[in-house]
């Protein structure tokens, strides 16, 4: 800018068409006037900035830009950029109790790709980017990988570049607060834990993690989210669990095809528990057939479970059973051990034989969960709890009636 007595013309090049004249106070005058002058001053430069920069939006490509600032080099482009867009939250170091991280991650670039409106150089810059980008980060160059997506994605926009990176997925352990948090959430000593919760999975599943702290002497443990998944229906679980101690759960085979059935006492015919298929279904997938679905699992049949006449099939053969059998076969499915855990011996057997599976390269049934260690050992526990007070009440009640 230039002073020209009260005056000050703006212009930023030469060749702008125009300028813009501002008019400056001499600080006499009265304040309304000054006031005035001032908006004058603002409208001029609204004024001149529309015309010198209405253009510009028109003219310029970020992805054109940004070939020539990095000189057409993907790799300094990639350096730039580097960790300048990363998830918003602390995770715990390797010390912290926590391993691995996320079990989905996205690394991406969303910038306009319209090859019309580029030249072929800043065409291949863009191209280049997800190829160094997918070589930085260890994804395969040529496949593209949900799990580990590396992309650069198009845009409408042509004048933005957009970082996009996100963690998906990560064990709730792995969060700085979440200790904080779960402090705060056992040592209210006026809302037990469990009166936190709505649905009754998430209630059953708290009620089960404090009682299993409190017996076993443990560390309190979340539970993995199929076992609380599976507690939406906390009778429905106990029964299978007494089900499978009675052997009423049978593997069937054909010579092709293999499956489930629940066969019990009076029952016309067997229920169709998972689907035949070639693959030996899971403990988990008839679980959920047992516990959530409650159909026959044919494409012919329309049959549900009727848990009423399961619960009067178990009490008649409880009744059946001198009390010392029944507690016997109960305590049987039980593994007591040193350090005060009591497990569910079929379970823990379970893991071993999955990992034996995976050795030998063998591949697992889409049913089973990809940390299937973790998930049995909450399922034994809890399975082991469940019978545990069901040993419980059936002696109190031997001792009840000894009294009588």
């Amino acid at each position: 800018p230039r002073s020209e007595e009260l005056r000050i013309t703006l212009s930023i090049e030469s060749e702008d068409e125009g300028s813009a004249e501002l008019e400056r106070t001499t600080g006499r005058e009265r304040n309304e006037l000054r006031v005035n002058l001032t908006q004058r001053n603002l409208s001029k430069v609204l004024d001149y900035a529309r015309r010198r920069f209405s253009r510009l939006p028109g003219e310029t490509r970020i992805a054109q830009r940004l070939a020539e600032e990095f000189s057409y080099d993907a790799v300094g482009f990639i350096d730039a950029i580097g960790d300048k867009a990363e998830p918003f939250f602390s995770p715990l170091g390797l010390g912290g109790g926590a391993s691995g991280g996320a079990a989905k991650w996205a690394k991406m670039v969303r910038i306009s790709m319209d090859r019309e409106k580029m030249d072929q150089s800043a065409f291949d810059f863009v191209s280049d980017i997800q190829t160094e980008m997918r070589k930085r980060y260890g994804a395969d160059e040529d496949v593209k990988d949900q799990d580990r997506l590396v992309q650069v994605v198009g845009s409408s926009d042509y004048h933005k570049c957009t970082l996009v990176y996100t963690e998906d997925l990560y064990e709730v352990e792995h969060f700085e607060a979440w200790e904080d948090c779960q402090k705060a959430y056992l040592s209210n000593s006026l809302l037990p834990s469990y009166l936190n919760h709505n649905f009754p999975a998430e209630t059953n599943a708290a009620q089960l993690e404090l009682e299993i702290t409190k017996r076993r002497g443990s560390k309190y443990h979340v539970l993995h989210p199929w076992i609380v998944m599976l507690l939406e229906y906390r009778d429905r679980l106990e029964q299978f669990l007494v089900l499978k101690a009675l052997g009423r759960f049978e593997l069937k085979a054909d010579g092709v095809n293999e499956w489930f059935e629940l066969n019990l006492p009076n029952q016309r015919r067997p229920f169709i528990l998972t689907t035949p298929s070639r693959a030996r279904p899971g403990l988990f997938q008839l679980m959920h057939s047992f516990v959530l679905s409650g159909r026959e699992l044919l494409p012919t049949s329309n049959r549900k479970i009727d848990y009423e006449d399961v619960s009067k099939a178990i009490y008649q053969e409880e009744k059946d059973l001198e009390a010392k059998t029944w507690l016997d076969m109960l305590q049987n499915e039980l593994s007591a051990h040193e350090d005060g855990q009591l497990t569910v011996r079929w379970v823990d057997a379970l893991p071993s034989e999955l990992e034996g599976l995976k050795s030998s390269g063998i591949p697992l049934n889409k049913d089973e969960p990809e940390d299937f260690a973790r998930a049995y050992a909450d399922l034994s526990a809890v399975a082991a709890l469940l019978l545990e007070r069901r040993i419980e009440e059936k002696k109190q009640k031997a001792t009840k009636s000894s009294f009588l």
